[in-house]
């Protein structure tokens, strides 16, 4: 798990001023000859499409010629499900040439723990969840048009892995 260069890290100093420095050399950062006292070190906003995996901020309590070296912050890479919702004309739940995608289809995903999101497709039956972070997720689709039925399983359970892009969440 390499460093993160470009973060910006703030120092609150004991008496409430602050300074601030930006991470480099693989996401390393030092805030130097500071005396005893007490200390709150924060981490900014890490990469686009991330989410901050330690606290946000370190309170240290700082003696007298003390370094410490252990005010670490992780940010984990967000991944996304998504795919299409296709009109399987045959039936046979795989999309062949002329089996376009549906727009207005509802699709629901599932979090690990339990809350839902929904969406609906467009641009040709489209759909995507984005800016999520790991885990085991169900995506639900919901009814076709009339007169349709699926010719898939209308869910799909994904173990998305740490920045993953899962795209074959498809349905017909």
């Amino acid at each position: 798990e390499a460093g993160i260069d470009g973060i910006t890290v703030t120092l609150t100093n004991p008496d409430g001023s602050t300074e601030t420095t930006t991470t480099m050399n693989g996401g390393m950062y030092l805030f130097e000859d500071l005396p005893e006292g007490d200390y709150v070190v924060t981490v900014g906003d890490g990469p686009d499409g991330s989410v901050i995996t330690t606290p946000g901020s370190d309170n240290v309590a700082l003696g007298a010629g003390e370094d410490y070296v252990d005010a670490d912050f992780g940010f984990q890479p967000l991944g996304s499900i998504g795919d299409f919702v296709w009109n399987d004309t045959n039936g046979d739940g795989v999309q062949d040439p002329g089996e376009d995608g549906i727009d207005g289809i509802t699709v629901t995903l599932t979090y690990p723990d339990g809350t839902t999101e929904t969406t609906t497709t467009m641009n040709g039956g489209m759909y995507s969840f984005d800016d999520l972070p790991e885990g085991e997720y169900t995506v639900t689709v919901g009814d076709g048009p009339d007169g349709t039925s699926p010719s898939t399983p209308t869910s799909d359970v994904v173990d998305l892995g740490p920045g993953e892009d899962y795209e074959d969440a498809d349905f017909g």
